[in-house]
């Protein structure tokens, strides 16, 4: 009798046991870096725009040095259409080759682009940590600062730098960057407000770290992610910037190179050469769509409320 109702309860417990492991979700461990990286890289749409942004990357480090032309160099072959004498996408009303100031071009935009949306990234997060964590008369005056510039046009900025500085790159990046960073101040400065009173930062008080360990070491973390998307998607807006800013004469200056200053031409000339504004306007496009899907793809594999 004892071994029938051992070979019972052994026979039940087997049967448990196979339910548990039938009722357990089988997932690798992962930290959360590994499966954000993961998780974009599974996304084929954010792939191809991150393959996209590293071709034009390429492109312009390498383009200008594809052919045996320089991008300000004048040849009496105006209006070449492509392909013709060895002009990839042809030449300009001045002779000069198209190709050459096109890759050319995205160097400047492409480094006015990053450039702007990283500094501006650190001044906002700089400012909106400081302003949340402390709070007081810091916030006020900082938001009332904030409240002010965000009242002002970029264009009027604009403006205003050219007046002092003359166009050129230098004014244009300041002009980008001295409202630029009002957005992400105002988002991290929210998430410092609803980490200020949570337990492990109250701990970190308790303990004595400095108020820079804080926030940078405990608080800055915790929202990186949605600093990190919101600079990459910034990098779009700020090359549009430029290429409106120089498209109306207040950025890049000819005899240089911009894809704002070659559609400007491209307007320009269209009627004669309808090339010369259709390669530029396709390229801002596919930048412009590629900074899109990748800032998307980033956004989402860093949430982790898309977590499965």
């Amino acid at each position: 009798m004892s071994d029938t109702n051992t070979c019972f309860d052994a026979e039940l417990f087997r049967k448990r046991v196979e339910q548990h492991d039938s009722d357990t979700i089988h997932r690798p461990s992962l930290t959360y870096l590994q499966d954000a990286t993961h998780r974009l890289f599974k996304n084929r749409i954010a792939m191809v725009g991150l393959l996209m942004i590293l071709l034009l990357i390429v492109l312009a480090i390498i383009g200008p040095m594809v052919v045996p032309f320089e991008y300000d160099a004048l040849e009496d072959l105006p209006y070449l259409t492509t392909g013709e004498n060895g002009h990839i996408f042809g030449t300009d009303g001045l002779g000069r080759d198209l190709w050459a100031r096109l890759w050319m071009g995205a160097r400047t935009s492409l480094l006015i682009g990053f450039t702007a949306a990283i500094v501006n990234a650190v001044m906002g997060t700089f400012i909106g940590s400081i302003s949340g964590y402390f709070g007081g008369i810091v916030d006020t005056v900082l938001m009332r600062l904030i409240d002010v510039l965000y009242g002002i046009p970029y264009i009027i900025v604009a403006i205003l730098m050219m007046v002092v500085m003359g166009p050129g790159f230098d004014s244009l990046i300041i002009a980008l960057i001295i409202i630029g960073w009002i957005s992400t101040a105002r988002l991290v400065r929210g998430q410092i407000l609803q980490l200020n009173n949570q337990e492990f930062i109250l701990a970190a008080r308790k303990l004595g770290s400095s108020h820079a360990s804080i926030i940078f070491r405990h608080m800055v973390p915790n929202f990186l992610g949605l600093i990190i998307t919101s600079m990459t998607m910034a990098i779009p807006y700020y090359i549009f910037a430029e290429a409106f800013l120089s498209y109306i004469g207040l950025g890049i200056q000819p005899p240089e190179s911009s894809w704002g200053v070659l559609a400007k031409e491209g307007v320009e000339q269209f009627q004669v050469s309808i090339h010369l504004i259709a390669y530029p306007a396709l390229i801002i496009s596919i930048a412009m769509l590629s900074f899109n899907l990748f800032g998307d793809g980033l956004r989402d594999a860093l949430d982790p409320k898309m977590r499965q």
